[in-house]
């Protein structure tokens, strides 16, 4: 232990003036961090800060790591009874004192300076630190233990960069949507980043095989870089269901397919159709039925196969919902979006096929309400954190978690139009926040007008998830071109 601080004390000797320049901009962003729920200038503030020690961050590490460079053989420290186990741990407080312990203070005190007490977010404390570690730490520290010098470090951290933006580009798409469990693509994430990027720090300094270790940085970054574009909703998803609070209330649910309604009202929902798509989007007409008294439903994805008589069938996958905006259902009729091969629909659209839909759904329980008056600055509301309203702007700072559904609308003032405007709702069944940055507060319900407008009020609703479900709809006889766009499609 006495060649760890003795290892430890060096090198806070060494960067005294780079850590004091750190810890002062860490010290600016906590009284940005503060103001923000009350001040959007502060917000605007943190925000640079936040730019700035992303950077800073990636410096100390790299200054930290290079004072012992590992590859090569010249090195003076190697002349010197140094056990390399000393020394990994010595750099591990550095980080340790340095970037989480600071980040931690100011995050506390950002909440006790809101009025939050600090023990009641341990949590989601924790989880931040472990996020920042495993995807702002643990990467730069990868880097450096490959390197020798800031030019090279910057010269690969640039390459990382490369790569992470060509494969994003190159995927030639934005990820699929996962909806509320988005948060378990990011825990994977960070689970990966931690195992992989951290094994190949701890095999350079055990081993110091430079091409092992540049090896293993070069897999974690493709392999994080392409966890977003997997399709593995649905194991997120079936987690998800082992998760539920209460899946019971979801069990005398139903879903049927109702024929008699017009095809037509459906159609009108449709989204544009995409050429390079190879699944052409359905809306069918269906009820659900033995929702819970004031409870409601949220449709998360579809998985469609559809049989030409004779024929074999054709699996569309699950996909998420087509509809732009997605909503709240009760007991009684919707329309479900849904997807089949493109192909399929072509040849046999208006002839009975045989259609089977597997239907995943959120239940979520009673909901409360809250009313904000326009303006208001900093009114906190469970369950979502401290809200600011305007004529020409809403937003809310969520100190880490909000609940599960968390929708609003704003009301305006007669003799305006009596239609209130809703917003994008907020989907998230996270039991800890996700985000690696060093901002404390997560924004939500974030809406902008053009121009002010006469509000009244904004109302702001939230609900908790009960239960994760799916549910069988059996057609054995249908044409699809009425619930189709190619019905109304000129150029299908």
């Amino acid at each position: 232990m006495r060649e760890v601080l003795l290892l430890f004390r060096t090198d806070v000797h060494h960067f005294r003036l780079q850590l004091a320049a750190f810890l002062a901009l860490m010290g600016l962003l906590g009284w940005a961090e503060a103001a923000t729920p009350r001040d959007l200038q502060g917000a605007m503030a943190g925000m640079l800060c936040q730019w700035l020690l992303v950077p800073a961050a990636w410096y100390l590490v790299a200054l930290a790591i290079h004072e012992h460079p590992l590859p090569g053989d010249r090195q003076y420290w190697l002349t010197r009874p140094y056990p390399r186990s000393s020394l990994v741990l010595a750099k591990a407080l550095f980080v340790a004192a340095f970037l989480n312990l600071p980040l931690l203070a100011m995050q506390t005190a950002a909440l006790a300076a809101n009025g939050l007490a600090p023990l009641a977010y341990w949590r989601a404390l924790a989880a931040r630190q472990v996020f920042f570690t495993a995807l702002m730490v643990l990467p730069a520290a990868a880097v450096a233990v490959v390197t020798t010098s800031l030019r090279q470090f910057a010269m690969v951290a640039l390459a990382v960069l490369g790569v992470v933006l060509a494969m994003e580009l190159g995927s030639g798409h934005m990820p699929a949507p996962w909806g509320g469990v988005d948060w378990m693509r990011f825990s994977a994430i960070g689970a990966l980043a931690a195992a992989i990027f951290g094994g190949a720090v701890l095999l350079q300094y055990v081993r110091r095989k430079t091409w092992y270790a540049a090896s293993m940085l070069a897999a974690g970054v493709v392999v994080c870089a392409a966890v977003p574009d997997l399709d593995l909703w649905p194991g997120a998803f079936a987690i998800e269901k082992r998760l539920g609070a209460r899946p019971a209330d979801a069990s005398a649910i139903r879903l049927h397919f109702e024929a008699a309604r017009d095809p037509a009202e459906g159609r009108s929902l449709l989204p544009h159709r995409q050429p390079q798509d190879n699944l052409a989007p359905l809306s069918m007409p269906v009820q659900l039925t033995g929702i819970p008294d004031g409870m409601a439903v949220l449709g998360e994805h579809t998985a469609t196969s559809v049989q030409a008589p004779g024929g074999d069938w054709r699996n569309s996958g699950w996909q998420p919902p087509l509809a732009e905006v997605r909503t709240l259902h009760l007991d009684g009729p919707f329309w479900l979006s849904m997807a089949v091969d493109r192909g399929f629909l072509g040849s046999f659209k208006d002839r009975p096929v045989h259609l089977r839909v597997r239907a995943a759904f959120t239940l979520f329980g009673p909901s409360s309400s809250a009313i904000l008056p326009v303006p208001v600055m900093a009114r906190w509301v469970n369950e979502v954190g401290f809200c600011q309203t305007s004529p020409a702007r809403f937003t809310c700072f969520s100190p880490y978690a909000h609940a599960a559904w968390v929708e609003a609308e704003a009301r305006p003032t007669p003799p305006a139009s009596p239609e209130p405007v809703p917003m994008r709702p907020e989907i998230s069944y996270a039991p800890y926040p996700t985000s690696f940055g060093f901002g404390l507060w997560e924004t939500d319900l974030d809406a902008m007008w053009m121009r002010p407008m006469p509000w009244k009020e904004i109302a702001v609703q939230t609900r908790p998830a009960r239960a994760h479900f799916e549910l069988d709809l059996d057609i054995p006889e249908i044409r699809l071109a009425p619930y189709s766009a190619a019905a109304s499609d000129p150029n299908p």
